[in-house]
């Protein structure tokens, strides 16, 4: 349709829909908005053993080697698995790596098998002759009462056959806690076979059951037969295994009460061939290890073998004594047939140095009995407690999975290995659960060159604190990031940064040492021969720099006693890295988390504040510190509507923007407060975002003439499930004006994104810890990134200077994609409170002088008539016509009645809307 035509159609539907619409302004409508890309940041290429300890080793022979299989907690950035908290990534997963005969891990890194939410756990593994079982214990994402079997297969090749894992025996509702726990599995050479711990709701019975699982993933005995009944009540058995023996089954189990193993022989059906009996009474309190080499089976119970034949015949009453000469204190044995022999493993300390590490130790049995090594042989010796092995083997070589654990905490546990030939030569250990290192904590500032990066990478062992250069563009300026400071073992470094224009000064410390500080060039050259000390000790620091060439203001929090924590500051000079004063406190009580930007010259520094250690009444307050570092003024509280919690601060022009996180509503709530560089604030605090499910830790920066912030969102969680959100944003004004009510939505999808940060360099960015986020690897957390302004339309434009009145120039904004059916809106900011004003609408523009300043709507197609609030704004929701072409362009302006303004009437600035 010619525009001409449409003019007339389009200004009566707007006029109409404008007209009917005009709303208070903290009720606009929301901008849907679509999901933005994402990019993963390059660097730190290195495999390092995995953060925050692996449990629960298994491993099978098949396929190029071994598929080694565990539970895997580096997904966790809160250091805790809990059930209603964030940061936990998945809480813990199923990893596995494939090694080949000479134990040498086969892939880059390990292979996911399941990272579903909650915790999964327990793995075992078996070969059937074309792939691999995993069966493992699930949590529901949706209630952490109820415990899945569930099963996962794995192709030669590594590649995971089943996304969905194989539901195999699943929690029942009725009766509750109906569940079955602690799974095993073998195979037949075809089909494989899993037994667990269950119970028999009609008599109250414990029992053993299991099921067959076809090589297609198909379970074929879902009604779950009862292999075994104890017909004595809840008590055992415990510890059910299962393996092949010429051409049947044997199953074996724990009585606990009874002290005692007992077995029973099985055909491949599942079906019983003949009554169980007794194979050992023994009062172990280790899950036995059951063995198969396809003729007869090898029950190890803590320190003995039990021989049972084909035919289900105790060969060996009494058992056979695993020797143990030169071991102080050994552990329980673990085995498996190598081909040639039976492999049994333990751990134990060599005799007599108390207090030395454990090591891993292995014998030999024939299957007459009869010991081919009378004596442990060494097979590790590192200062590290090597424990908890899993074993497998062929051709007369053995290979063992293990965890290594640093003697005195120096990392946790790490999933190792080691081949074994038949001339008990060892290889070196290698790091089987090695992969990417962890990054976390990620903070971003502005630079001349675009944004300066600063996070955390972690290994089991080391935590290194590094900076990485990005062009106003977003791409990255160093393929590697810039090691600031490392620390041995498990303490994790907390770093930030400042630039004053021409250098940059990086802070860091480890919450139980020392601060460090640093100068650096904009090339990330270090200025100063060595870190200056700061403070003795303190948690994680915080540094700003006034602008033009000024210097840095450092801070940290510290104990004075266990309930209280005061913040403390230091200036540090620009010119030669000299400290300038003695540490100065800025604040009292339980403070911590300080944050530093310049604002008017001096700095504004904000923190967390409560009465004493143990309060949950957390607030923001702030305080401001001159140039020659004293405080004019005393600290101030910024939140007022209940709490206050990781907050985030940012400047444009003469204002800071304070946002944080309230826990005292009814939902975590984002919130945000707006500050003048006179230390008055522009209005009371502010709710940005305050959607049913919580939000949580927000960020913000400057963009354009206001702010972006954005935070970790969990409304698309549903109730009970972990707490894995995405991430939103919404913009406010200089005048605290929220242009997105309820946000825009950047990321989806099961994987969480965590701890973002935002900075302007031209463009607004978003950076973030993201399990498998912007095609990064989904086996760690890694940092993320994707452009905000990518999340408003860029379709609107501010195209005019204003004319200021009471409050100074109106600021008009707008939003919306200008797609037919879309929702858009236009809102002004700024005015005179509850004054007469007036909308200009044009097609073009053809400025023109009025009133002492210039009409850039003009001449209007459309005049519409309004009253300010009574904060001087004005919100005005439209829903896109169909039938617009593209291309259309649309000149938006308004004028205040205004005694303030030169001759009684303000302007606000002119928008630009241009359909795509």
């Amino acid at each position: 349709m010619p525009l001409s035509h449409l003019v007339p159609r389009f200004f009566a539907h707007l006029a109409g829909v404008l007209t009917l619409s005009v709303l208070p302004l903290a009720h606009a409508g929301a901008q849907a908005g679509a999901l933005v890309p994402q990019a993963a940041l390059p660097g730190d290429a290195a495999s390092v053993p995995a953060v925050s300890g692996q449990s629960d080793v298994s491993i099978a022979r098949g396929g190029p080697g071994y598929l080694a299989v565990w539970t895997d907690y580096r997904t966790s950035l809160s250091g805790s698995i809990t059930t209603d908290q964030p940061l936990q990534g998945n809480q813990s997963d199923i990893y596995a790596m494939r090694l080949g005969l000479d134990g040498h891990p086969l892939d880059a890194g390990p292979i996911v098998i399941c990272n579903l939410g909650r915790n999964q756990s327990k793995p075992r593994v078996a070969w059937n002759g074309q792939n691999w079982l995993v069966v493992f214990i699930s949590e529901r994402p949706d209630w952490y009462f109820f415990d899945d079997i569930v099963g996962v297969r794995v192709a030669p090749d590594g590649s995971v056959l089943d996304a969905t894992p194989i539901s195999i025996r699943p929690e029942l509702n009725s009766p509750s806690n109906y569940y079955g726990v602690n799974p095993s599995v073998s195979s037949d050479g075809a089909q494989w076979i899993v037994v667990w711990e269950d119970w028999i709701p009609a008599n109250g019975h414990s029992a053993v059951k299991g099921t067959r699982v076809g090589n297609d993933g198909s379970v074929l005995d879902p009604g779950w037969p009862v292999l075994f009944d104890n017909g004595s009540g809840p008590f055992g058995p415990i510890d059910p295994q299962v393996v092949p023996v010429n051409g049947a089954l044997l199953l074996a189990w724990r009585e606990p009460v009874f002290n005692r193993i007992r077995a029973r022989r099985l055909d491949n059906g599942l079906s019983p061939l003949g009554a169980d009996f007794l194979v050992a009474t023994t009062p172990t309190q280790f899950r036995p290890s059951l063995v198969s080499d396809g003729s007869q089976s090898y029950l190890l119970a803590d320190s003995k073998v039990f021989r049972i034949s084909a035919a289900g015949t105790v060969l060996d009453p009494a058992g056979i004594s695993i020797p143990a000469a030169g071991l102080s204190v050994p552990q329980a044995a673990t085995a498996a047939w190598n081909g040639a022999a039976l492999a049994i493993v333990r751990s134990g300390t060599p005799a007599p140095v108390f207090g030395s590490d454990s090591d891993l130790f292995l014998v030999r049995m024939a299957p007459n009995g009869s010991l081919i090594d009378p004596a442990p042989v060494a097979i590790t010796n590192h200062p590290d407690n090597e424990f908890l092995p899993a074993v497998a083997g062929e051709a007369g070589r053995t290979q063992i999975a293990y965890l290594a654990l640093g003697k005195n905490l120096e990392h946790l546990e790490d999933i190792r290995g080691v081949s074994v030939d038949a001339t008990l030569a060892a290889t070196a250990p290698v790091e089987i659960g090695a992969g990417l290192a962890r990054q976390e904590h990620v903070r971003a500032i502005s630079a001349p060159f675009g944004s300066l990066l600063t996070f955390t990478s972690r290994s089991s062992a080391t935590s290194r604190a590094v900076a990485q250069r990005l062009d106003a563009s977003g791409n990255a300026l160093d393929q590697e990031p810039v090691q600031i400071a490392a620390t041995e073992g498990t303490k994790n470094l907390f770093i930030g940064s400042a630039c004053n224009g021409s250098m940059f000064c990086f802070t860091w410390g480890d919450q139980q040492g020392p601060i460090f500080a640093r100068r650096y060039s904009l090339d990330l050259q270090p200025l100063d021969a060595a870190p200056v000390q700061v403070f003795a000790n303190g948690g994680a620091p915080g540094v700003g720099a006034l602008p033009d060439g000024g210097d840095f203001l450092i801070a940290s929090n510290y104990l004075v006693s266990n309930d209280q924590s005061y913040i403390h500051a230091r200036r540090l000079r620009a010119g030669d890295g000299v400290l300038l004063d003695a540490a100065f406190d800025v604040t009292g009580n339980y403070a911590f988390d300080p944050k530093i930007e310049s604002l008017g010259g001096r700095w504004l520094l904000c923190w967390s504040s409560k009465p004493s250690h143990d309060s949950p009444a957390t607030l923001i307050r702030a305080r401001f510190v001159e140039a020659n570092g004293t405080l004019p003024t005393p600290s101030f509280l910024v939140s007022t509507i209940a709490f206050g919690m990781e907050h985030d601060l940012a400047v444009n022009g003469d204002r800071a923007l304070i946002v944080w996180q309230d826990d005292g509503l009814p939902t975590d709530a984002i919130e945000g407060r707006l500050l003048r560089a006179d230390g008055s604030f522009v209005g009371p605090d502010f709710i940005i975002d305050d959607e049913l499910g919580d939000q949580a830790f927000p960020t913000v920066t400057a963009s354009g003439a206001g702010f972006i912030t954005a935070w970790v969102d969990f409304r698309a969680v549903p109730p009970n499930e972990q707490l894995r959100g995405d991430l939103w944003a919404a913009r406010v004004t200089a005048d605290g004006a929220v242009l997105d009510p309820s946000g825009v939505q950047l990321t989806s999808g099961p994987l969480p994104e965590d701890l973002p940060d935002a900075s302007s360099s031209g463009f607004s960015f978003l950076f973030f810890d993201a399990l498998g986020g912007g095609g990064a690897v989904p086996d760690v957390p890694r940092i993320a990134s994707l452009r905000l302004d990518d999340a408003f339309p860029g379709a609107w434009t501010d195209v005019g200077p204003g004319l200021a009145g009471t409050n100074g120039v109106p600021g008009l904004f707008g939003s919306g994609a200008l797609l037919a059916g879309s929702s858009n809106q236009v809102v002004l900011t700024g005015a005179k409170a509850l004054a007469p004003a007036l909308l200009f609408v044009s097609f073009s523009s053809t400025s023109a002088p009025f009133k002492g300043g210039s009409l850039v709507a003009f001449p209007p197609e459309l005049q519409l008539g309004f009253v300010t609030n009574a904060v001087g704004g004005v919100a005005l929701p439209f829903t896109w016509p169909s039938g617009v072409p593209a291309g259309t362009s649309l000149y938006f302006q308004m004028l205040v009645q205004d005694v303030a303004a030169p001759q009684a009437v303000a302007l606000s600035n002119a928008l630009h809307a241009l359909s795509p």
